[in-house]
């Protein structure tokens, strides 16, 4: 029986004690052939998870407080990046070190738009945040209309060349193409390396419309994620309560929840309900996560098989730490992860973390087995007229859980191996004339 929650199990590995073969099977039970009798067996059963990229161990969630302030004023995005927490919030970008927070870039309550070094530089109304793999910031700035980049060393520059419709939240893939969504114009958003923007998917009218590009319709998109291969885009469509895909060709397709439908339903595909998810995050494994934050859940999505799970969270609203079935959230909007895949969740005035706790993988002693099937009956030997051979025959024993492999066939001191356990006859070749032989 396989262990509860977690990545499901993919396949098991069975081995023996002592050895025979090393078995694996998508099967909760196999036979194993190729045993010695009279020798007991121990088996050993490992539960693995084989299918990439959502590999993994099974894992118990547990939710835990980071830090809790009344001085946010309504914090919108968190990433994490070289062990640290970056957080937008009321016009400027804040980080949290080793528990200590501490304004990064802009001046907290003074909107603007000033490049410059740290608390010098201004934002008006940054939104979404994201960190590319060397660690430098990208903020969706809302009411600027733009995109800006912030080193490690808090210098601030505009990064987007053209106006970038009221950016929401904000990706980056591995060749620095920058997407947003727009949560008012209904659309997503690219900026290229070059700083040109252009509209990749959402004609602009509200709706919930899957198809090509300019047929798609959004309704109030926010959260946004590109999954590990960097092929395609997750979409929070928030005011639909649905996740949608959108493909290397910008075709997009709803892949979880139901159209304008609010509910709290884990499912496949179109049957799950979702209310109002903001936040979305990839882990290392290739799982995708859902702020769901009219739910107050974090919800888990495998994009191969679209099976929607609650990881944490029941749909009660509060801040009740301790395992994922037991905790409670209020809001949450935001999430990361951090490269040892402690998730943090952002709230309206805390930070949560949620770890994950590998399950024990099923790795029973099952019953040994002693396999001494009882000896063939009936036994005789008849003589080759005028030759040196004679032919033995038996009646097999009856059937056993374990077949028959092989038989030895030992007359006085020599020993043969017969192969095959399903006959019962044998030649005996090359014997002496005149001598007695006991079989």
């Amino acid at each position: 029986t396989p262990p509860y929650g977690g990545v499901p199990i993919a396949e098991y590995e069975i081995n023996t004690i002592p050895p025979t073969s090393k078995y694996t099977t998508t099967s909760t039970f196999t036979r194993i052939n190729g045993l010695t009798n009279g020798i007991p067996y121990i088996f050993t059963v490992l539960g693995k998870n084989t299918l990439a990229p959502q590999g993994g161990l099974a894992y118990q969630a547990v939710v835990s407080t980071a830090l809790t302030t009344s001085e946010f004023l309504g914090p919108s995005s968190i990433v994490a990046t070289n062990g640290e927490l970056y957080i937008a919030d009321n016009h400027a970008i804040y980080q949290l070190s080793s528990g200590v927070r501490q304004v990064f870039a802009g001046s907290v309550g003074n909107p603007g738009n000033v490049d410059g070094k740290g608390i010098a530089a201004r934002f008006n109304a940054p939104s979404g945040i994201v960190a590319d793999s060397l660690g430098n910031l990208y903020v969706a700035d809302t009411n600027n209309n733009a995109v800006r980049k912030v080193d490690r060393q808090a210098n601030v520059t505009t990064y987007s060349q053209q106006i970038v419709s009221t950016p929401t939240s904000i990706a980056i893939d591995l060749y620095s193409y920058i997407v947003t969504t727009n949560t008012i114009g209904n659309n997503i958003n690219i900026i290229k390396p070059d700083g040109t923007v252009s509209v990749i998917a959402g004609s602009g009218a509200s709706g919930q419309a899957d198809g090509t590009p300019r047929v798609a319709t959004f309704n109030a998109p926010q959260g946004i994620a590109i999954n590990s291969f960097y092929t395609q885009l997750y979409i929070a469509d928030t005011g639909n309560h649905i996740i949608r895909k959108i493909d290397n060709e910008y075709n997009v397709t709803t892949i979880a929840g139901t159209p304008g439908q609010a509910g709290y339903v884990d499912a496949t595909g179109l049957s799950a309900r979702f209310s109002s998810p903001t936040g979305l995050a990839f882990n290392q494994e290739g799982y995708l996560f859902v702020a769901d934050t009219g739910n107050n859940t974090i919800r888990k999505i495998n994009t191969t098989t679209l099976e929607v799970t609650t990881i944490a969270g029941y749909g009660v609203q509060g801040d009740d730490n301790g395992d994922g079935a037991n905790a409670t959230f209020m809001q949450p909007n935001s999430l990361t992860f951090d490269s040892n895949m402690t998730m943090y969740v952002l709230e309206p005035s805390t930070i949560r973390t949620v770890t994950f706790t590998p399950i024990a993988t099923a790795t029973p002693t099952a019953t040994p087995i002693n396999y001494t099937p009882a000896a063939p009956t009936n036994l005789s030997a008849t003589a080759e007229v005028g030759g040196s051979a004679i032919t033995v025959r038996w009646t097999p024993p009856p059937p056993t859980v374990i077949p028959l492999t092989s038989y030895i066939v030992t007359y006085n001191t020599q020993t043969v191996t017969i192969d095959d356990g399903t006959i019962s006859s044998y030649i005996i070749r090359n014997l002496v004339g005149n001598v007695a032989y006991t079989i």
